[in-house]
């Protein structure tokens, strides 16, 4: 005999069949996302933070890896214009292998008591456009300006003039950093769109005093 089931209880037999068979394809929640910050620090290393500046001229071939500025400039120095440009490379040892990111990035803060450039302002002249890019070969401190090593111009980053003697930076580069946890990571380069001589962006270096200052990638995955 055919047990007479109550319509209530077909209904949530039902019911439960069809939540069972339901393909989830809500979004993965933030709070399973990881986000690192990372810094120039490679420990144990012989070149740490791992950051170079060239103020360079025919009479300069050297860089600097001890200043507290990341700079790019163009400035008139007796008989020459020197031509200042940076390089710095994050430590990106926390991000699993094969890993795509989500989102990268990078905080530049300006140099309120700067070195170079004016010696006043961290920012000057009229067209103090700035180019960011990664770094496509191997360098180091003993690297010099006139064998600098390539650069990739995939997701190269064109930051705007600035009418602002000081202006910090928060940069979305997460174009860059995907390339070099592909293709390898030899960091960033930062130069002057145009090198008008008078012109500078001047930041802070790991070096840098104040440690809040100091650049850093946020990067999330």
């Amino acid at each position: 005999m055919r047990p007479n089931i109550p319509q209530f209880l077909l209904s949530l037999i039902f019911l439960s069949a069809v939540t069972s068979c339901h393909r989830d394809n809500s979004p993965t929640p933030a709070s399973h996302y990881t986000t690192d910050t990372l810094t120039t620090s490679f420990p144990n290393s012989g070149f740490t933070p791992y950051e170079l500046m060239f103020l360079s001229n025919p009479a300069t071939n050297s860089g600097d890896s001890t200043t507290p500025d990341l700079l790019a400039e163009a400035y008139n120095l007796g008989a020459y214009t020197t031509y200042g440009n940076s390089y710095f490379r994050f430590n990106l040892t926390p991000i699993p292998a094969g890993t795509t990111l989500r989102s990268a990035t990078l905080y530049l803060f300006s140099d309120t008591l700067p070195q170079y450039g004016d010696g006043v302002h961290a920012n000057t002249g009229l067209s103090d456009d700035l180019v960011i890019q990664r770094v496509a070969g191997s360098w180091d401190q003993h690297t010099l300006y006139s064998n600098q090593p390539s650069l990739d111009t995939v997701g190269k980053i064109h930051v705007p003039a600035t009418t602002q003697h000081f202006l910090n930076l928060q940069i979305d580069v997460t174009t860059i950093v995907n390339n070099m946890t592909a293709e390898g990571n030899y960091g960033f380069e930062m130069h002057l769109l145009i090198g008008q001589p008078g012109t500078s962006r001047i930041f802070c270096s790991s070096r840098y005093f104040d440690a809040r200052r100091h650049p850093f990638l946020v990067v999330t995955y």
